[in-house]
């Protein structure tokens, strides 16, 4: 996000709050803002056919990460703040960066995973 677009967006979030929101909220608010109808948490859950919920848990299971990246992964490549996205997924900021180095390796260098990457970026187009 651009210094013009992020003073467009806190002036949007001025008019909508009296007080300042909390950083949920803040997202919520930041999704609207963009016009976006479904979170890319919900999109990636749906994909994989697990509970939302999952998405959120501290654990290490392989078929809890990938889709974990995945939706970090797709906040990131729309724009939203890095901060946002740690505080979304009860992560640390590095574990975004990784998360985010991990996917961009496998659309480089895994054909399986990079077709599933694909899939998903099509269904919020």
């Amino acid at each position: 996000m651009n210094k013009l677009e992020l003073k467009k967006y806190t002036d949007w979030l001025k008019k909508e709050f009296v007080s300042p929101p909390d950083t949920f909220t803040c997202l919520n608010c930041y999704e609207k803002y963009l016009g976006r109808k479904k979170n890319y948490e919900q999109i990636v859950a749906d994909y994989f056919k697990i509970p939302v919920d999952y998405l959120f848990i501290k654990s290490k299971e392989q078929t809890i990460v990938f889709p974990r990246q995945i939706a970090i992964y797709l906040y990131s490549i729309n724009g939203v703040a890095e901060h946002l996205i740690a505080a979304i997924f009860n992560q640390k900021h590095p574990n975004i960066n990784h998360s985010k180095k991990v996917i961009e390796n496998y659309l480089e260098v895994d054909k399986k995973k990079s077709q599933i990457i694909n899939e998903i970026l099509n269904l919020i187009k």
